[in-house]
């Protein structure tokens, strides 16, 4: 396996095991002690991340991602995903909705080579998550006949 398919397993793994699997003890394991957290201009760490995973996890119980496009250069890993889940617990401290809803984003996260059994980690994250179709599909009347 080339660096670049290595990368992308790694992020793979990531999303799987925070996400799909709501693992927060893979945060931990598979971030640096000093990891960096870029979204939408707040610069955050693993506790952050993990506290925002807590409410997520609270509010869209079923939460899942899809990764539909994947890139990898040098040190990099680019994603475009799809977050779907049912609203059941108020995100953001608004009422439930009992709605689903489909939120697209594009990450980047930067990887570090870790010489040591437990493999690499990551030690970067940018982040562009479309918070505003999340408000508007939260907040719009429901599809005639679904």
């Amino acid at each position: 396996m080339n660096n670049a398919d290595a990368n992308k397993a790694i992020i793979r793994t990531l999303f799987d095991e925070w996400v799909n699997k709501k693992n927060l003890t893979a945060v931990d394991r598979m971030v640096t002690a000093d990891y960096v957290d870029h979204e939408g201009g707040r610069v955050g760490n693993s506790e952050n991340t993990k506290t925002f995973l807590r409410a997520l996890y609270a509010s869209f119980p079923d939460i899942c991602v899809t990764i539909e496009d994947m890139l990898s250069e040098g040190d990099k890993v680019v994603v475009r995903n799809t977050w779907r889940g049912t609203d059941k617990g108020g995100f953001g401290g608004k009422a439930s909705t009992g709605k689903v809803v489909a939120v697209e984003g594009i990450v980047i996260w930067r990887i570090i080579v870790i010489w040591r059994i437990e493999g690499d980690e990551v030690a970067e994250r940018w982040a562009v998550i479309d918070y505003a179709g999340l408000t508007r599909q939260l907040s719009s009347a429901p599809t005639q006949g679904k």
